[in-house]
């Protein structure tokens, strides 16, 4: 299997997404959850999209004067399944 194709955010984030992660039933309860206000579900969704060191790299890029903004977390997120869903 070829190695995931590495993709950016419009922010400049680099990143890669397994096309197992996109096959996980779990991922998709999650978001689902997350959609109805369960926002604690949302590092799990991304940890499963890009990895553990994935998440951990994002969330240092956003951070800013010590913090992450959710919102900016919330729309790399967004950013990262509307671009799974898209074919090469």
């Amino acid at each position: 299997m070829a190695p995931p194709e590495k993709k950016r955010l419009i922010d400049g984030f680099d990143y890669s997404i397994k096309t197992e992660s996109l096959d996980d039933y779990e991922l998709m309860v999650d978001l689902a959850k997350a959609q109805k206000g369960a926002y604690d579900t949302l590092p799990d969704c991304i940890s499963r999209l890009i990895g553990a060191d994935g998440e951990k790299a994002l969330r240092e890029h956003l951070r800013k004067n010590g913090k992450v903004s959710f919102l900016e977390m919330l729309t790399a997120l967004n950013e990262l399944i509307e671009k799974a869903g898209k074919k090469n």
